[in-house]
């Protein structure tokens, strides 16, 4: 039997409100060659039953159980060292995914060698399945100079959806290359950390009409969610910039995964020229006090 190419890591921990709906947006993927591994972050809901019974139906899925909680990032990083295969993706549990979003993924990898990861284009909806925020498309991560690459992504701001690619298809050697120190999940900010190491070893790129689904709940956020897709930047904290309290942390996670002096110095300028703005937004909030 043919091995196969792609292993779908997914992370969880109480997830039986949604779990179901993400796997079975996976099962039903016109993309069939993938194994799966749900991993369970020592849940004490019905996680576990739900994995187990897909489990039980598809050979393709294995479930993996914690015996303790070990973290979110160490489940990450303990899914990504399972992979053997010649591609590797995380899958959130409260995801969905269009019916090719693994198919679109892994033709823009075979077609275009260098190109290290991929993934579709993100959308927000409300519980009731409609769209509140289509991100669009990232500018600028295709480009042969890291350093390009980087300063697109360093640019773009925080609550723009970047760090949602860390859900690419990764080619195994790229992602067992960022995950490497075992401490490239941790900080405020390491899911964007990652994926800076990610592009400062390879590009990356958009599958066209591949798209994630991330669900919205709450009133606030799908108020956030309609806001944020006229472009009312200023209806959201620090404008959709990363939190001024956070940026010590956020700039570790950053710098963690860079390969070379010269790439950290990069990252260093480009996210203290952007200090000065949120500070600024911080201070316009706290002259406006009654």
């Amino acid at each position: 039997m043919t091995k196969p190419s792609l292993l779908i890591g997914v992370p969880v921990y109480q997830a039986d409100a949604y779990l179901e709906e993400a796997i079975n947006s996976l099962v039903v993927q016109s993309f069939h060659n993938w194994e799966m591994v749900i991993a369970d972050n020592a849940s004490t809901d019905r996680t576990s039953d739900i994995a187990k019974a897909f489990a039980n139906r598809d050979q393709r899925i294995r479930y993996v159980r914690h015996e303790r909680n070990v973290g979110a990032a160490a489940n990450f990083l303990f899914l990504a060292g399972m992979a053997t295969h010649p591609y590797f993706m995380w899958a959130a549990a409260d995801d969905r995914w269009s019916p090719d979003y693994i198919e679109r993924c892994m033709t823009v990898l075979k077609d275009h060698p260098a190109i290290g990861f991929a993934s579709g284009r993100l959308v927000n909806t409300a519980p009731d399945g409609t769209a509140l925020r289509d991100f669009g498309y990232f500018e600028g991560l295709e480009t042969v100079s890291p350093r390009d690459r980087l300063s697109h992504f360093l640019a773009a701001r925080e609550v723009d959806g970047k760090a949602n690619i860390i859900y690419s298809i990764y080619r195994t050697p790229l992602i067992q290359a960022v995950c490497a120190d075992a401490q490239i999940m941790t900080g405020w900010g390491a899911d964007m950390g990652l994926v800076a190491a990610a592009l400062s070893r390879a590009p990356y790129r958009q599958a066209e009409q591949a798209i994630l689904y991330k669900g919205v709940a709450s009133t606030e956020d799908i108020e956030t969610a309609r806001n944020l897709a006229q472009g009312r930047y200023e209806s959201v904290d620090f404008a959709g910039n990363f939190p001024l309290r956070q940026f010590p942390s956020y700039l570790r996670a950053l710098l963690r995964g860079m390969p070379s002096a010269d790439l950290i110095l990069l990252v260093t300028r480009i996210m203290l020229a952007r200090l000065p703005h949120v500070v600024r937004w911080r201070l316009m909030r706290l002259l406006r006090r009654p």
